[in-house]
């Protein structure tokens, strides 16, 4: 789920298991448009077993709609067509008509784009590590970017990636000479620029990628023993907020490596975290916020409960949590909402009235105190 500002009006975009992205009015809840991603609803009834294809992409901006699902197809939709447009399908595969890219493979996990910069997008999945790619150039694309091959006499003529800024090289060989397995799960953008990306891996690692400085990470350290799920941005843009398959969620800083929490109160999996509020380029954040109320962790998960965390102490306490009947997916939070306040009938009324005009009775008697 992520909010869209549609013709002036705030709206939330609905991806779907079953292929069908709904925009919904966040008010009454009627659905006011909807998208069908085709591949995701063939693979449910492929014979004879289903294939597990599945949205793992979902990025809005004022005049398009952003999908990518797990066999590489990626859309750029504007809001008022009525189905979705590819414009590139991030497969191994390669052809003449300029449309695919060469290089990223099939087992996508994550597609995410820049918070400001939405054209820009870094991808990841089993397999393939992090790169980074330009929107814009899949629009432009051209016969001649296509067609371009590599000049050098001792590199075979290929394909060129179409859109590609950076990619990502793996760390250097363990003890046994044996590369290294990659397997993203989540990623976030971490600089205004678009060059550092943090990612949470399946084999329990939170890498920091810095490609200014270097395509291998500038940071890799394990965390737990578990697979991680999720990667949030955090209080500010130097830390993230992590999760794995089982309870643990945790908050990092990510330019030094060090746990800086562990959250209490889980008894499932958390699929989706969010601080609130958000963490921006252009204000700088610390650990004693500030102004208003401070920071808050909203999660959600596979136990079915809404939780918030206080997050400007180091005890980091449970302050709410609702029971919500489902497993959940994801959360988006609404900042901008005000609760209305319950209007009163007559009789309620003149009750409060009646309680506004009684004075306040003070207590003056002292304790006595007990003689021992």
């Amino acid at each position: 789920m992520v909010w869209a500002n549609i013709n002036g009006e705030r709206m939330i975009v609905v991806a779907r298991r079953n292929g069908i992205i709904d925009i919904i009015h966040p008010d009454t809840g009627a659905i006011q448009k909807s998208f069908q991603d085709i591949e995701i609803q063939q693979a449910k009834t492929d014979k004879p077993k289903p294939n597990q294809v599945r949205f793992i992409g979902l990025e809005t901006t004022d005049t398009h709609l952003m999908t990518c699902n797990s066999n590489g197809t990626l859309t750029w939709t504007e809001w008022t067509a009525s189905t979705l447009n590819i414009i590139a399908h991030l497969d191994k595969s390669s052809t003449t008509g300029g449309s695919t890219i060469a290089g990223p493979g099939t087992d996508l996990t994550i597609v995410r784009a820049h918070p400001i910069h939405r054209h820009l997008i870094a991808i990841g999945g089993k397999d393939i590590d992090v790169q980074i790619y330009d929107i814009n150039k899949f629009l432009k694309k051209s016969s001649k970017e296509t067609t371009k091959v590599t000049t050098h006499p001792r590199q075979n003529k290929k394909e060129t990636k179409l859109g590609l800024i950076y990619q990502a090289k793996n760390i250097k060989n363990d003890h046994l000479d044996l590369p290294q397995p990659v397997w993203i799960r989540d990623l976030q953008f971490m600089n205004e620029e678009g060059t550092q990306v943090a990612v949470a891996t399946h084999y329990h690692q939170i890498r920091l990628y810095d490609f200014k400085k270097a395509r291998r990470p500038v940071l890799n350290v394990d965390v737990g023993k578990l697979p991680l799920a999720t990667l949030s941005v955090g209080i500010d843009y130097d830390h993230v907020i992590f999760t794995d398959t089982m309870t643990d969620v945790g908050m990092m800083n990510i330019r030094n490596g060090k746990v800086m929490a562990q959250l209490k109160g889980f008894s499932g999996a958390t699929r989706a975290t969010q601080i609130i509020p958000a963490a921006s380029f252009n204000e700088s954040s610390s650990m004693n916020n500030q102004t208003g109320n401070g920071f808050s962790l909203v999660s959600a998960g596979l136990d079915r409960t809404l939780r918030i965390h206080e997050m400007n102490t180091k005890y980091r306490k449970l302050e709410k949590k609702a029971y919500l009947k489902q497993q959940l997916n994801c959360v988006l939070v609404d900042t901008e909402f005000i609760v209305p306040t319950p209007e009163l009938d007559l009789e309620q009324q003149e009750e409060e009235e009646l309680w506004n005009t009684l004075d306040t009775v003070q207590d003056d008697k002292r304790k006595k105190t007990r003689l021992a």
